[in-house]
């Protein structure tokens, strides 16, 4: 028999964050679109009350940055990739010239209105994308590794423009009914850093100190986004005043010793391995994951079980057995 609820998603996402235990464990995935119809054939048409774990909604700005050409390559016939074809601006004198968009234009938050109203119970989250990405999004991955070194000066200018920009929208998201500022930037590869953490705290991270700042004046959350393992920048987040790291890849980080170092001060928004043991486990070995996930980082309360995005060749039993392991992760 089904344990009641008492919670809404927005009352165990801010239980999570802090550290208070709720009904279940908060959770921020659903059943993908492609086996809804088997979910509900299945389970019948209350099946989303037990197997959609959305609890916080992404709410993406409507803000037009500029970006470099490219085109759609799609190799599998599954999953089509963005692959940039020239950089956008040849050096960071013509970089100064680029028009980037208006944080004030009266459509920023748009995202956030249609989220109210479609999902009222949800926890909302302000994605703000970091300097990293929207510099590989204009001057293209290879370059920016040697523009460290060429034209350190013409990167901060560049940077400076875009956080100012982030930073002006910060300062009118917290006065609205956001609970969330997450920054996203991957920075990290398997094993290890992409570059150096004196680079990355440079560059990146440093930037993030004054839209952390209004955050937390706004009494909000923060969190952080980067795939890989981010062992050597955790402390780091956790000085400029982060609450929570996504995703936190099992294969990559160690949670015993994240627990030992961050227990009651960061929360796991994560902790699900989405490239190995849920689309090519069986059922069992997904659920016995999803136990020493919730045994190992839920235990006092600081978990949203997430994950990045989930390999399309998962099957249907795989996705039934992870919800529903998920679902008996109770208090």
């Amino acid at each position: 028999m089904d344990k009641k609820e008492f919670l809404t998603p927005r009352e165990r996402t801010l239980r999570a964050f802090n550290f208070e235990r709720g009904d279940r464990v908060a959770a921020n995935m659903g059943v993908p679109e492609q086996y809804a119809a088997r979910f509900e054939e299945k389970y019948g048409p209350d099946y989303a009350g037990r197997f959609n774990h959305h609890v916080m909604a992404g709410c993406m700005p409507v803000l037009a940055w500029p970006t470099a050409p490219g085109i759609w390559v799609d190799d599998d016939g599954i999953d089509k990739v963005w692959w940039y074809t020239e950089p956008l601006f040849k050096d960071y004198d013509e970089a100064a010239k680029l028009e980037l968009p208006d944080p004030r234009n009266p459509h920023v938050f748009d995202n956030l209105y249609k989220s109210l109203k479609e999902e009222p119970d949800n926890a909302k989250a302000l994605c703000v994308w970091g300097p990293f990405t929207h510099l590989h999004n204009m001057r293209l991955m290879d370059n920016i590794y040697t523009d460290i070194y060429d034209d350190p000066d013409g990167m901060h200018r560049i940077i400076k423009r875009i956080m100012d920009i982030q930073n002006d929208m910060i300062r009118q998201a917290v006065e609205l009914p956001f609970d969330v500022i997450y920054y996203m930037d991957d920075i990290a590869a398997s094993r290890s850093l992409l570059m150096s953490r004196d680079t990355i705290c440079e560059f990146i991270l440093d930037y993030f100190e004054e839209g952390a700042a209004i955050t937390k004046k706004a009494g909000k959350k923060l969190a952080f986004h980067s795939d890989g393992n981010v062992t050597d920048i955790l402390d780091d987040l956790y000085r400029i005043g982060f609450d929570a790291i996504n995703p936190m890849q099992p294969q990559f980080n160690d949670f015993g010793d994240f627990m030992r170092k961050f227990d009651g001060k960061m929360i796991v928004l994560g902790g699900i391995d989405n490239t190995e043991i849920v689309p090519l486990g069986t059922p069992e070995e997904i659920r016995a994951h999803v136990e020493d996930v919730f045994g190992t980082l839920g235990k006092n309360g600081g978990l949203i079980m997430a994950t990045h995005q989930i390999r399309n060749v998962t099957s249907f039993e795989n996705w039934e057995a992870l919800l529903g392991a998920i679902y008996d992760c109770w208090y």
